[in-house]
C-alpha cells in the first residue's frame, strides 16, 4: 500500500503491484476493498490522486498519463512533456495537474487549454503541492549550490501563481536535519 486516504466520502488505498497501480475503495457493506482502477506502471514512477478521489495521475517517460477513477467515461489522456516527471501533484478539486522535472514546473487544467510551464528550477525538487484553493503551486527544494553541512541541507519553498507569471517567490527555510512538510 503506497497511499490510504480519503477520496472525497470513500476510504481509498493506491497499491503497488510491482507492474501496476491500483486504486481500491473501500466497500463498507461487502467489509473489503474494491477496485476501482489498475493501470501499468513501474514501482518507482510518481504519482497524485486528487483529493475528491475522482483522478489519477501516472508519470512516465514520456509525460502524464491522466485517468477518471470513475463515473465520467472519460478516456485515459496523456501529456507530453520534453522530461519524465519526477513529482506530481492534483489540485483539490482536480482542476489542475502540476508535474516538476528537472529543468522546471509544468500545469495543465484538466478541462483543457493550454499548459503553463516556469521558468527553469535551479534548486533539486523535493515536493509538490497545490494549495487548498487550487490557484498556487508550491514546491519544496534543497537550494541549488549549497554545500549539506551537519546542520543539513539548505532548503526553500517555491511559489508559482501561475495565472500572474512563471518566477517563483522564495522563501528560504534554513538548513534542517530532517526536510519539512509542504
Amino acid at each position: 500500500v503506497r497511499w490510504m486516504g480519503f477520496g472525497g466520502p470513500r476510504l481509498m488505498r493506491l497499491v503497488s503491484t510491482g507492474s501496476a497501480l491500483r486504486v481500491d475503495a473501500w466497500s463498507w457493506r461487502a467489509g473489503q476493498p474494491v477496485p476501482l482502477l489498475q493501470v501499468p506502471a513501474p514501482e518507482a514512477a510518481p504519482w497524485a490522486l486528487s483529493a475528491d478521489g475522482s483522478h489519477l495521475a501516472i508519470g512516465g517517460p514520456d509525460g502524464v498519463r491522466l485517468q477518471a477513477l470513475e463515473g465520467t467515461g472519460a478516456a485515459p489522456r496523456t501529456l507530453a512533456m520534453t522530461a519524465p516527471p519526477r513529482w506530481l501533484a492534483l489540485s483539490p478539486q482536480a482542476e489542475r495537474l502540476a508535474a516538476a522535472t528537472p529543468d522546471g514546473v509544468w500545469a495543465w487544467p484538466l478541462a483543457g487549454g493550454p499548459a503553463w510551464r516556469s521558468a527553469p528550477v535551479a534548486d533539486e525538487l523535493l515536493a509538490l503541492r497545490w494549495s487548498d484553493d487550487g490557484q498556487m503551486l508550491m514546491a519544496l527544494a534543497v537550494a541549488a549550490g549549497t554545500a549539506t553541512s551537519r546542520q543539513g541541507p539548505d532548503y526553500r519553498l517555491l511559489r508559482w501563481r501561475p495565472a500572474d507569471g512563471d518566477r517563483p517567490t522564495l522563501l528560504n527555510l534554513g538548513r534542517q536535519l530532517r526536510p519539512p512538510e509542504l
